[in-house]
């Protein structure tokens, strides 16, 4: 059995309804969107993780590129294992604004 708990809430004015997008966890899932520090393992689990990658040394200069995207080891797929969430948490979650997220977009795994 697979469920769901969706719980709804009123903001009772515009005040409070601020205060709730405020919250740096808050995301409409479009515009504004929480950082994250997260290693992305699945995406390289062809070179044994990131763990591995960070061990051998490939948080100095390592990239791979995927899709055509040439993506950082120590900031786009290893944050966690390279000791960058400083960095990756930095600016702000709304899309577009002070070198903020680029979107809420899911990305396909395959």
């Amino acid at each position: 059995d697979e469920s769901a708990v969706l719980h709804v809430y009123r903001a009772p004015g515009a005040t409070e309804l601020a205060a709730i997008r405020a919250r740096s966890t808050f995301s409409d899932g479009m515009y504004k969107c929480p950082r994250t520090c997260t290693d992305s393992d699945l995406l390289v689990s062809s070179f044994e993780g990131c763990a591995a990658l960070a061990g051998k040394g490939y948080c100095d200069s390592g990239s791979i590129t995927m899709g055509g995207k040439k993506l950082s080891v120590k900031e786009d797929l290893c944050p966690q294992s390279c000791n960058r969430c400083d960095s990756v948490l930095a600016g702000s979650p709304v899309v577009g604004e002070g070198g903020g997220a680029t979107g809420c977009d899911d990305r396909n795994v395959k």
